[in-house]
């Protein structure tokens, strides 16, 4: 259920202070957490995977982290694209401790993504092939790990996208799940105001995508909340001047009082599938047009045991 703006809760993630008492199941909702020991439970779990992915020299991106205290999520994401690095992955975390489970069947749209997660552990590692949110692809293969950069998150020194795929993927992904949260928003904000955004290159591959709407919706939230702080973003945001883009502005100019998680109107999710029909024939090209790939998926499936969760 999404309730009001609290802007101390804000105020907490933007400058690290304290989170004043609030509904715990209200901050679990923006991807927030109280708890000491969850938000402990994410980071060293993230650590070791970083670790143990170096080790072996695994080539991966930790996407959709959030640069904020307080961060907490049931899983941590990591796109590996090179389909040796996936099997030596699992070989890896399997040696650690980790059961590992496939979340999707071969042939589906949607990209296979394994899970590997510790017994009574409450945290997961997801394994990306492909920068797809199930059947949202938002970029050409090899496009995320070209351009990753070494970078410190949350106290996590580790390889991530660039600061502009970095607002990039959290923006879509967000949109493919129909809302917003005031975790990923503040995480937008922080982001804007550390690093020099160049705008052009992020609102071109999300144009490529027809995801420019969803990349507006993300980033004028952001900029809605930095005025409600007073403390308005120190850049010229060039917007596309597109039809969805126009309506994307135009609905979070009309959110008030300001709700979190903020969900996405229907109407506008609806008008952008259509417009993005052109690109299923393209996403299933990117799925299968790398035949070892998918040689190597299956014998993921029989070699390591892995089960349908």
């Amino acid at each position: 259920m999404s309730e009001a703006l609290n802007v101390e809760v804000l105020k907490a993630l933007l400058d690290g202070q304290a989170l004043p008492p609030y509904d715990h199941r209200w901050l679990e909702r923006n991807k927030i957490s109280m708890n000491s020991m969850q938000v402990c439970e994410w980071r060293q779990t993230a650590e070791e995977a970083v670790r143990l992915f170096e080790e072996i020299g695994i080539k991966y991106v930790l996407i959709k982290a959030l640069d904020i205290p307080y961060y907490f999520q049931v899983d941590i994401d990591f796109l590996i694209e090179s389909p040796w690095d996936i099997l030596d992955s699992v070989d890896i975390l399997q040696r650690e401790g980790y059961r590992i489970y496939a979340a999707s069947r071969m042939f589906c749209v949607r990209p296979l993504k394994l899970v590997a997660v510790k017994p009574r552990s409450k945290v997961s590692i997801d394994i990306y092939p492909l920068p797809a949110w199930v059947k949202l692809c938002v970029a050409d293969p090899g496009y995320i790990t070209y351009h990753r950069k070494r970078r410190k998150i949350n106290e996590i020194e580790a390889y991530f996208p660039t600061p502009e795929e970095d607002l990039y993927l959290i923006g879509t992904h967000a949109y493919n799940n129909r809302r917003f949260t005031l975790g990923e928003c503040a995480h937008g904000i922080k982001t804007i105001m550390k690093y020099d955004i160049n705008w052009k290159r992020i609102f071109e591959v999300a144009e490529k995508w027809k995801l420019s709407h969803a990349l507006t919706l993300y980033i004028s939230l952001a900029q809605l909340l930095s005025e409600i702080m007073n403390d308005q973003l120190k850049t010229r945001i060039p917007y596309p001047n597109s039809y969805l883009c126009r309506r994307a502005l135009k609905f979070i100019s009309k959110q008030k009082p300001l709700v979190f998680p903020l969900n996405m109107p229907d109407s506008l999710w609806v008008t952008s599938s259509i417009l993005r029909i052109s690109l299923i024939r393209q996403s299933l090209e990117n799925f299968y047009g790398e035949p070892l790939t998918m040689l190597l998926n299956i014998a993921a499936e029989k070699l390591k045991g892995l089960t349908e969760s």
